[in-house]
């Protein structure tokens, strides 16, 4: 019959407290990192050893219940897509360096699932949220949304701004951006523009186009709106539509991108067109492209390109930083956007 090991016990704070001849709450407090809370370095330094000599692991759940924190902020995204894993991977960073963990969940672009992952968050004491919010106007009422918003935990919209002034918020300057690229762009020679968005129904997109709109205005400019041909629609009768558009466009004609992700469907299109991009046509966008190979595609098309592809890069280390200070300051403070103002960068 074989001998029963027997369990190791656990190490508590009384067995630590005796090694280090202090008091059980002497112990409580150090390991806590209780504030207001002052103990001399000798006192603290016998602590700390005798944790390490009895190997003292705290038990995460129980302390998290007793602080009412967790080291952790959570992370909703509305979708995993180029520019959300980039802020997510600045914010991992900059939590990592704090000590803090993230835990991450998706909205799946559905606000009642939103709502019910911030309940989520609040439940496991998460210190914070950060949200790229899946929130539209017709698909769920303001008024609702912010009666099931958590009160007692601090939520910092990024990439994203409710029109409420309750809500905190730090994006992009999509609509100073969208300008400031049109009057550079018109500065480069363009006499034309094209604008192409998406049918997501989202304030940041809208702020681009608004941007972008105005400044085109302003600079007196002819304008042509290509509504969301990029995403909708047959797929042969697409590629029609923008083979027509890139072979009739005027020389020196941009066509701006509300993000650049559509560029990639549309280069088979603008490729048969037999334009050259930046001879006869400008090609400028928000968010850097991505074109798998990018090497291998420009070798290969490269009688295709004759400068770059201009775009707006938003500042996701900026936005995580100012993020960062707005949910340190806890819950209950005032809300208000704060706006990042992008880079304009070239891709070749």
């Amino acid at each position: 019959m074989k001998k029963k090991i027997p369990k190791k016990q656990a190490v508590g704070i009384r067995a630590i407290a005796e090694r280090a001849k202090v008091s059980i709450s002497a112990v409580s407090k150090v390991l806590n990192a209780y504030e207001n809370f002052s103990v001399g370095a000798d006192t603290r330094a016998r602590i700390l050893k005798a944790v390490e000599d009895l190997g003292y692991r705290p038990d995460a759940a129980a302390r998290t219940l007793r602080r009412r924190k967790s080291d952790t902020v959570g992370f909703l995204v509305h979708s995993f897509e180029g520019f959300s894993l980039e802020l997510l991977g600045q914010l991992e960073k900059r939590l990592r360096r704090r000590g803090l963990g993230i835990e991450v969940a998706c909205s799946e672009f559905d606000a009642k699932r939103e709502l019910d992952l911030l309940r989520h968050f609040e439940n496991r004491l998460c210190d914070g949220v950060f949200v790229v919010t899946a929130w539209q106007a017709r698909t769920l009422p303001m008024g609702q949304y912010l009666a099931a918003m958590p009160k007692a935990m601090p939520v910092v919209y990024l990439d994203s701004n409710l029109p409420h002034e309750s809500i905190r918020a730090v994006v992009g300057d999509n609509q100073g951006d969208a300008a400031r690229a049109a009057r550079a762009l018109a500065a480069l020679g363009v006499k034309r523009f094209y604008f192409t968005g998406s049918n997501l129904d989202l304030p940041v997109l809208a702020q681009r186009r608004e941007g972008f709109q105005s400044a085109v205005a302003d600079l007196n400019l002819p304008r042509v709106d290509m509504g969301a041909l990029a995403w909708e629609g047959d797929e042969a009768q697409v590629f029609e539509k923008w083979r027509v558009h890139f072979a009739g466009a005027p020389a020196g004609s941009c066509t701006f991108f509300e993000s650049l992700g559509a560029l990639r469907r549309q280069l088979p299109a603008l490729i048969a067109s037999g334009r050259q991009f930046g001879e006869d046509l400008i090609l400028s966008g928000f968010d850097e492209p991505v074109l798998g190979d990018a090497l291998g595609f420009f070798t290969q098309h490269r009688g295709l390109f004759t400068r770059p592809i201009s775009y707006i890069e938003q500042n996701a280390s900026a936005m995580v930083e100012a993020a960062l200070e707005l949910l340190a300051r806890g819950p209950g403070q005032p809300g208000g956007v704060t706006r990042i103002p992008g880079i304009l960068r070239h891709f070749s």
